[in-house]
């Protein structure tokens, strides 16, 4: 089971992008749609966990190799939802 709030700490994203990067190149094409597709039990990605603890680096990270993209959580959230927050927002226009 993955510790999301291991994971997903601020000051973790750096490691965290450094052992997906690492993981990435290690996986079969099947292992890593599995990855790119997993889900939580609210219907959240990697990339919806990442923008919701402001881990924008890993959101990117997340963005770009297109894991968690256009998937749609529980509460009829897609990734763009999650944006439209106003800090998030505000960091993704500003950098």
């Amino acid at each position: 089971m993955i510790n999301f709030k291991e994971l997903f700490k601020v000051e973790n994203q750096n490691k965290t992008i450094n052992i997906f990067k690492e993981q990435i190149n290690n996986l079969s094409k099947e292992e890593f749609t599995k990855y790119s597709n997993f889900i939580d039990k609210d219907g959240n990605t990697l990339l919806h966990h990442a923008l919701n603890n402001k881990c924008f680096s890993l959101a990117d990270f997340f963005f770009k190799n297109k894991i968690g993209t256009n998937i749609i959580n529980n509460s009829g959230q897609e990734v763009l939802h999650t944006i439209s927050n106003g800090s998030i927002l505000k960091h993704t226009v500003e950098s």
